[in-house]
């Protein structure tokens, strides 16, 4: 009788153990739930360009920036004077297939040499990053991530230079892996891409 007694005290101790236990981790998981939620930073179509600045653009904006930067690109720019003596060649023959007037380069792209670069926005869902890994972009309907993209034409019958073109590093806004739901900041990272640049008539 005395044996029995003994054993259902030790168990009846043993369940409350485990109760306090168990209540404890309860309690420990809401009290991280929600102080997790009270440091949340809601992320949606309307506070990204506040959360991320100069990363976003509406439709309007961005075709605000690209007037300007095509502007830029096309007419906005300095000559620089000869100043140094070099022994290397500068000299090329190549035929320009299109010679036109100033007002329509924005066309035809901006001849470096023998290379002939134009240029475009893009705004895709998703691209590679510097390390190779496919990154998906953070983009909105009315909000987006718009990135610069040169094409570059080799024209035949240069001998004096090679035309080559830069790789363009930039910054994005991503979805962090394995997020199916973007809905706060802590979803999204910055990671960093290639993206074809401007073309270089290089000595050859």
């Amino acid at each position: 009788m005395g044996e029995t007694c003994s054993k259902t005290i030790i168990l009846s101790v043993v369940v409350a153990v485990l109760v306090l236990v168990l209540a404890a981790v309860v309690a420990a998981f809401i009290y991280r739930e929600t102080s997790s939620r009270s440091k949340r930073t809601e992320l949606n179509e309307n506070t990204v360009q506040d959360l991320y600045p100069a990363f976003f653009r509406s439709q309007e904006e961005q075709r605000v920036f690209n007037a300007s930067f095509q502007q830029s690109f096309y007419f906005n720019r300095t000559v620089i004077q000869p100043t140094v003596k070099s022994t290397q060649s500068c000299s090329f023959t190549c035929v320009n297939p299109a010679p036109a007037r100033r007002k329509r380069q924005s066309t035809i792209g901006v001849q470096h040499g023998c290379c002939t670069s134009s240029v475009a926005f893009h705004a895709p869902p998703n691209h590679p990053n510097i390390q190779g890994q496919i990154r998906t972009f953070l983009q909105y309907e009315s909000k987006k991530q718009f990135f610069t993209v040169h094409s570059c034409t080799a024209l035949i019958g240069c001998t004096g230079c090679v035309c080559s073109q830069e790789n363009n590093v930039a910054p994005a806004v991503v979805v962090k892996f394995g997020v199916q739901e973007v809905d706060d900041l802590q979803d999204t990272e910055i990671d960093y891409f290639y993206f074809a640049g401007c073309c270089k008539c290089v000595n050859d």
